[in-house]
């Protein structure tokens, strides 16, 4: 499945459409609403982070996922790192990745790509996830 990540605020607003046509779907949540998200971003993120947004598309080209996440960068015992988070993981409730396949698809797509993507990032925080993994089934 074809992954691109958006990084600037132009490209963020590019996804508005295909966002809010995700955002119909289930499972769906303000808090990972276009509105809320990019919002969150502009009042919110704090010098140094960036966006790392993971976009997953069918191969016909249209959008089925959106991992609305940026890096952070902090320290960690005095050493530091940049944080995989969710945007507005923060200011509202459990985040979540709307999509139109199944969420533990969705997960293992976004899980593979940010393996390949290892230079860009040091740790993952994923704040309120279930243990139990998206849909109950473990992580993978």
């Amino acid at each position: 499945m074809p992954v691109r990540v958006v990084e600037t605020i132009a490209e963020l607003e590019g996804l508005e459409t295909s966002w809010r046509q995700l955002s119909q779907s289930e499972p769906a949540s303000i808090f990972s609403s276009f509105d809320y998200v990019r919002l969150a971003w502009q009042h919110f993120h704090q010098p140094g982070d960036r966006l790392f947004i993971p976009v997953l598309s069918d191969a016909g080209g249209e959008v089925t996922a959106i991992a609305p996440f940026c890096v952070r960068p902090g320290r960690s015992r005095g050493i530091p790192h940049r944080c995989v988070q969710f945007i507005a993981e923060w200011e509202g409730d459990r985040p979540i990745i709307p999509c139109r396949t199944g969420l533990e698809a969705a997960w293992r797509e976004i899980v593979s790509f940010l393996a390949r993507k290892r230079r860009d990032w040091d740790s993952i925080e994923l704040a309120e996830q279930p243990v139990e993994g998206p849909e109950v089934r473990g992580w993978s």
